[in-house]
């Protein structure tokens, strides 16, 4: 018994040395977590969106679908940066109709909240509005 405990030990802990170095490196908010709050420090300002389209899918073989894309465009220190809407991944739509009129509450020129790094600026995302 105590040899397969030895021999068990350094896997284990390598195990938990790797989740737990995943677990730091983590970034404050996740992608497909769309409505997180952006971390304390990020700064908001204002955006415009700039485009919104159906994206179209095609996964597990025969099976189609349509999501939609909102990209916003925002200003910081004199320079333009660009990102999309953060939209929950399960939006999907089985016409481009259907997307496309979920997409009329985000035309041209919306005014929308935009949040960025403080010092990288090319790390931002915008919510929807609700």
């Amino acid at each position: 018994m105590t040899d397969f405990l030895a021999f068990l030990f350094p896997i284990i802990t390598g195990i938990l040395t790797i989740l737990v170095l995943k677990l730091l490196s983590a970034r404050p908010f996740r992608k497909d977590m769309p409505y997180d709050a952006p971390p304390p420090n990020w700064i908001a300002t204002i955006g415009y969106v700039y485009m919104s389209r159906a994206e179209f899918l095609n996964e597990k073989g025969s099976l189609e679908f349509y999501r939609p894309e909102v990209g916003c465009v925002y200003l910081f220190n004199g320079e333009s940066h660009s990102t999309l809407m953060r939209l929950p991944k399960n939006i999907r739509f089985s016409s481009r109709g259907e997307v496309e009129n979920f997409l009329t509450d985000y035309p041209k020129g919306l005014e929308i909240t935009v949040y960025h790094h403080p010092t990288k600026p090319d790390e931002a995302f915008a919510i929807p509005q609700t």
